[in-house]
């Protein structure tokens, strides 16, 4: 690879999908970098959905992604030459008004954050789980399909590696990789930094295990189901915070008490497409309610201790889901609870897609974080795409459509 001095600029779409383009330069100065409005238009499935919306009234004008010397992070040769980079940076996106982009998840992500001081102690973790595909059919070379099993890893072992060595090139920390319950089926886990870091880690392992694995010409999907016979793809999101002296159990309730909010309110957040919802009826290490353990791997959300700080894990969330608008909806949840709230008895989450949208737009928490513009457009985003998921009328064709972009 060259020496010259090349960055990937990039911006998470309204579904947390990389979007880009590769500067033959670096970031010494700002650099506005103009992008086709209708990007933000499309649903799930790449139909531009709110184009008359988001584009015509503006006559189709470029939004504008914004990045800084500071927003640029070094790659060491083994990434930069994956990504053709040397340098990547995630930007804040202009509307063709020059106004925040209402579907700018990771901008209110941010936003969010610097308007509420009591939350600047929030650690979150991530366990990421992907399926990796094989076009040819190899069945004498198929390992033991089951978690914790090495035999996946060891054939892998060469495109696992090199996403490994990627992601640490990157500076994305990571804790440990392990296979899952299924064949080819693999969860890496990143390590705990603050929520808009850890949100940012998300998006970029998505995007840097993807490129490596096609490089071996392998596909690497998050898409939630990728069989209805199989165990789905989870992102396990694990939230601790800083005590300063506070009450740790105190701490511990008020996550837990956040989290319960959001799968009330905002399941639309963490189980974002209708391919999601088949989950529910896969057995696996998940629950259909918005129960709570200490340690259990069958409820929803798993009450944990690590070297002394409580953490809670929220194991209902998608691989597929936005981490930008998945971990803001918790910081909201946290942010409305209150040391005296009881966390309530356990109850069947709803699954219908249709109500997880109505349920979205008058939630309190999408409320709290989010302008009404933007709640407005991601709900008629979501209807749209339902709409479209019924047309393509059976599993397989609605997963190869998202097989393409998840």
């Amino acid at each position: 690879m060259t020496d010259a001095r090349r960055t990937l600029v990039l911006f998470p779409d309204a579904h947390g999908i990389a979007r880009g383009k590769l500067l033959n330069r670096g970031l010494d100065e700002m650099q506005r970098v103009g992008f086709s409005s209708g990007v933000f238009s499309k649903d799930v499935y790449g139909h531009p959905v709110l184009f008359p919306v988001l584009a015509k009234p503006f006559g189709a004008a470029d939004i504008k992604v914004a990045v800084t010397e500071q927003d640029a992070r070094p790659l060491k040769r083994g990434t930069a030459g994956v990504l053709g980079a040397s340098e990547i940076a995630i930007g804040a996106v202009a509307d063709p008004r020059g106004d925040p982009h209402p579907l700018d998840f990771r901008m209110h992500l941010r936003s969010f954050l610097n308007r509420t001081s009591d939350l600047l102690g929030v650690r979150i973790g991530a366990e990421l789980e992907f399926y990796l595909i094989d076009g040819a059919n190899r069945a004498h070379l198929a390992p033991d399909g089951q978690a914790y099993a090495f035999g996946g890893i060891g054939i892998r072992q060469h495109c696992l590696r090199e996403m490994l060595e990627a992601l640490d090139h990157a500076g994305l920390g990571w804790r440990d990789i392990s296979q899952e319950n299924e064949r080819d089926q693999y969860e890496i886990a990143l390590d705990h930094s603050d929520p808009l870091e850890q949100a940012d880690r998300i998006f970029l392992a998505r995007l840097i295990c993807r490129t490596v694995a096609a490089s071996h010409g392998l596909r690497c999907t998050f898409i939630a189901v990728e069989d209805q016979n199989r165990s789905p793809s989870n992102l396990h999101l694990h939230v601790s915070a800083r005590s300063d002296g506070a009450d740790a159990a105190t701490w511990s309730k008020r996550i837990a008490s956040g989290m319960v909010r959001v799968l009330d309110e905002a399941l639309l957040a963490i189980s974002p497409t209708c391919n999601s919802r088949y989950a529910r009826h896969i057995a696996s290490f998940r629950s259909g309610m918005n129960d709570i353990s200490d340690g259990g791997r069958f409820s929803a959300l798993r009450r944990l201790e690590e070297d002394g700080t409580p953490r809670v894990e929220l194991r209902t969330p998608t691989a597929d889901a936005n981490p930008y608008l998945a971990i803001l909806m918790i910081l909201a949840g946290m942010s409305m609870a209150s040391d005296g709230d009881e966390i309530p008895a356990p109850r069947p989450l709803d699954f219908v897609f249709a109500n997880s949208i109505a349920e979205f737009e008058e939630s309190r928490l999408a409320r709290a974080a989010l302008p009404e513009e933007t709640i407005s457009l991601f709900a008629s985003m979501k209807r749209h795409e339902a709409q479209k998921a019924t047309e393509f009328a059976t599993f397989e064709a609605e997963r190869g459509a998202l097989l393409k972009v998840l």
